[in-house]
């Protein structure tokens, strides 16, 4: 691994200064890891970059990932809320990758391409649903009192491609959209709102 001036990738960080990573270091990556209950994130090299299908927020598609280590990266677009850090076994093997988003950490453990196709054809099925997952909206009620007591309106707008739930909430000053996303235990895995909405609508957590 050898330091490099900084990357001219577009960033929030202009100071971050990347480094390189040894291509092998790059391909024991590459893969799938699951996110949540039903969502495959699928990471690959191409040349001398990594690429993640996640949802990153400003993005479409691919979005490459730029190494501050021979562990940790940021993506193109999200730098500043987004840092990805691969994890490793005991016996040096990748075990899983580490999302932090805003203070948030989220571990995604390493799965093969049989259980991927397996949890992509359970996301398939319940995209096509377009129903919530049970306890998703007395979760969500739970993290938004939370933030601002009251009790506003929800309002279930579907599933999205990644097997989040969404919901608008309505508050006086507006409407928010709220993604949720469960574990297999219920619990709540992840949840944000659309901080990029138009500025005519407030949020509830304003």
């Amino acid at each position: 691994m050898t330091q490099s001036q900084p990357s001219t990738a577009s960033t929030s960080h202009d100071d971050i200064a990347w480094v390189s990573v040894d291509p092998t270091v790059l391909d024991s990556y590459a893969g799938f890891y699951r996110r949540g209950e039903y969502g495959v994130t699928t990471i690959w090299r191409d040349g001398e970059k990594l690429f993640i299908d996640a949802p990153i927020p400003g993005s479409l598609g691919a979005v490459a990932l730029h190494p501050t280590s021979e562990t940790e990266f940021y993506p193109t677009h999200g730098a500043g809320y987004f840092q990805y850090t691969f994890l490793h076994n005991p016996q040096g093997a990748v075990s899983g990758v580490l999302t932090r988003v805003q203070g948030v950490e989220l571990t995604s453990p390493r799965i093969d391409a049989t259980t991927a196709e397996q949890l992509m054809a359970k996301l398939s099925e319940r995209i096509q649903s377009q129903k919530p997952l049970p306890g998703s909206e007395a979760a969500l009620r739970r993290l938004v009192e939370g933030i601002q007591a009251g009790n506003p309106p929800y309002e279930f707008r579907g599933v999205e491609g990644g097997g989040w739930d969404q919901y608008d909430v309505h508050c006086e000053r507006g409407t928010s959209r709220w993604r949720i996303l469960l574990s297999a235990d219920g619990k709540m895995a992840s949840a944000s709102y659309d901080w990029d909405r138009p500025k005519t609508t407030g949020t509830c957590a304003d």
